[in-house]
């Protein structure tokens, strides 16, 4: 029973509803003070567990910093919260997590040292889900890992991992596999906003089998590709996976390896958008690259982007043995050293189409560079409508594909009337184009009415001359009738 004051009478009463609502609304929180220290200096590693094994659904750190020399483990269904993890050894996995486990504004600060693995939050257990992060990960060479712990199975997969994650300071050697922000591999149908700063490798890394992820990351401060996709031919594809990444201040500390997005190997119809901006300290925005002979990686869509600068590497947006790779509706305010965007082979290529490019501004700023470069041979590329602008001399599409590229990047209308034609002759008019275009690969339609159908009685256009220049195109017409007369004229041209 619960004793309470009768303020009527001044009598003490006893209430069992009152008790009850003890248990049920106050008990359920564990404080983590009434069982480790919390000073940041004593080991708190078996008080703060015993504090975690005795809770029914929260405990709570009062804000306290515990500092911990082995790994502590989130029961299932148990929330930590408001807490601060100092780890005290290196190459530890510092907070381990089953299913249903929260960690609500925690922060886990890791040894800063290199030349191993030590992991922020990492599985208890194969196949953990619905486990909230709202969390902080510093100084650590992995942040938060989410993978199986035995045999590479589906079942075994984390999955349906959220919430919002800030890490910074991620340390790591370049020559190792270390440095890594958020690193799903693999782990299905998890979404994140995560906040990165200062990564040494990267920021977000999907690979393994990683599927069905949705993540929308803010990355300042990387020297390695802040987000990469990626499977070997031996794993599982990573695929089916939304990255949005906004990222600024890159750099690069393996030549040629630096940049906003990867897509790597046997990784598979994902969708990225990258909204960065080039500082002339990174190779790339965006490169999509198969491994000679494959694996290609297939049908992946760049779009909805926005990039901006200067870029150190051949193409601001890459694609190596690329298979059907979409690239649309971005804005290009940038350049690099020979093109905006490319459609690159090399080795042994077996890709089954060279790409998708169509929809996107490009403004090379200035630079004379190619606007786009196809040069697959061996299968088609599809250049469709783009606006290429600002690109000095260079070519706005620069076609090396052997006939193996189709579209353009542009098309003009045209419409008149010709000047009289004498019977029985030919005469050429010259049509003014409402834009300019490359007066090679051009490709132009024209159609005449007339006022006899005796025009029929030859050709009534002889010719098209493409390339007068690039504002032109001149058309012959012949007059098969038996007087002078004009012709109504309507058409299109196509090219660069």
């Amino acid at each position: 029973m619960t004793a309470t004051t009768n303020f009527t009478s001044g009598t003490i009463v006893t209430s069992t509803w009152l008790n009850a609502i003890d248990a049920s609304v106050f008990d359920y929180v564990v404080y983590a003070r009434n069982y480790a220290t919390g000073d940041g200096t004593t080991d708190d590693t078996t008080n703060l567990q015993v504090a975690l094994n005795a809770a029914t659904s929260v405990v709570d750190g009062s804000g306290a910093t515990y500092k911990i020399t082995s790994s502590i483990t989130i029961p299932a269904g148990i929330t930590l919260r408001n807490a601060n993890i100092l780890v005290g050894t290196s190459a530890i996995n510092a907070v381990l997590v089953n299913t249903r486990s929260k960690l609500l504004n925690v922060k886990i600060t890791g040894t800063g040292t290199t030349g191993i693995i030590e992991r922020g939050i990492y599985p208890a257990a194969n196949g953990v889900t619905d486990v909230e992060l709202v969390v902080e990960v510093t100084n650590m060479t992995v942040g938060v890992h989410a993978q199986y712990i035995t045999t590479d199975t589906e079942a075994n997969y984390p999955k349906r991992w959220y919430g919002n994650i800030y890490i910074h300071d991620i340390v790591g050697l370049a020559a190792n596999s270390e440095g890594y922000g958020v690193l799903l591999s693999p782990a299905q149908a998890c979404h994140f906003t995560i906040h990165a700063k200062t990564i040494a490798r990267h920021a977000l890394y999907l690979a393994a089998g990683a599927r069905d992820n949705d993540v929308d990351i803010t990355v300042d401060g990387c020297t390695n590709y802040a987000v990469q996709l990626y499977s070997t031919s031996g794993q599982t594809a990573t695929q089916y996976n939304t990255v949005k990444v906004n990222c600024k201040n890159l750099s690069e500390s393996v030549a040629t390896q630096s940049g906003a997005v990867a897509i790597v190997q046997k990784a598979h119809y994902n969708t990225v958008i990258v909204n960065m901006e080039g500082s002339g300290t990174t190779s790339e925005a965006v490169r999509v690259e198969g491994a000679s002979g494959g694996p290609y990686p297939l049908s992946n869509k760049i779009i909805d982007g926005n990039i901006t600068g200067q870029f150190t590497g051949a193409d601001v947006i890459k694609l190596i043995n690329a298979d059907s790779t979409i690239i649309t509706n971005n804005r290009l305010d940038a350049y690099a050293t020979a093109a905006v965007i490319s459609s690159r082979r090399t080795g042994t290529n077996g890709i089954t189409h060279g790409g998708y490019i169509y929809n996107n501004q490009i403004n090379a700023q200035a630079q004379s560079i190619r606007g786009i470069y196809a040069e697959v041979t061996t299968v088609p590329t599809y250049i469709g409508i783009n606006d290429i602008r600002n690109n000095g001399s260079g070519l706005r599409v620069d076609d090396s594909t052997s006939g193996k590229r189709y579209g353009y990047s542009r098309r003009i209308t045209f419409s008149g009337t010709t000047a009289s034609i004498s019977a029985t002759s030919s005469g050429d008019t010259t049509v003014t184009l409402s834009d300019n275009l490359q007066t090679t690969n051009r490709y132009g339609v024209v159609n005449l009415t007339g006022s006899s159908a005796q025009y029929f009685d030859k050709p009534f256009w002889s010719a098209i001359s493409l390339a007068p220049s690039e504002t032109q195109l001149t058309f012959r017409a012949y007059n098969g009738h038996s007087a002078g007369q004009t012709f109504t004229y309507s058409g299109f041209v196509e090219g660069d």
